[in-house]
């Protein structure tokens, strides 16, 4: 039997998410990139190869509904000035998906 959600190891991440604007982010765990995302998103119908926006930092449990900081306001990754310090938007898990 899978233990609940709120008895996992708090390091333990979901491997693919869904935004409250609708988009699949499944988790970075290779790869070079030029931003310090944690998951690649892309819209609800489209692949991995549709990426639209990225997320940054690791998801935040502590609150009865998850949330991410999604980079906003650009369309790619390299329409971002400061790869260091991108502007984002707090972003609502809707849904989350874990290997186990």
């Amino acid at each position: 039997m899978i233990p609940p959600i709120s008895d996992l190891d708090p390091s333990v991440r979901p491997s693919q998410i869904q935004l409250d604007d609708g988009d699949v982010c499944s988790a970075r765990t290779h790869g070079a990139t030029t931003l310090r995302s944690t998951y690649i998103c892309h819209p609800p119908n489209g692949t991995a190869d549709d990426e639209t926006k990225s997320t940054i930092g690791e998801v935040d449990k502590s609150g009865a509904v998850w949330i991410i900081q999604q980079v906003d306001g650009v369309s790619s990754v390299d329409e971002i000035p400061d790869k260091n310090n991108p502007p984002t938007r707090t972003a609502q898990i809707v849904k989350a998906w874990m290997n186990g």
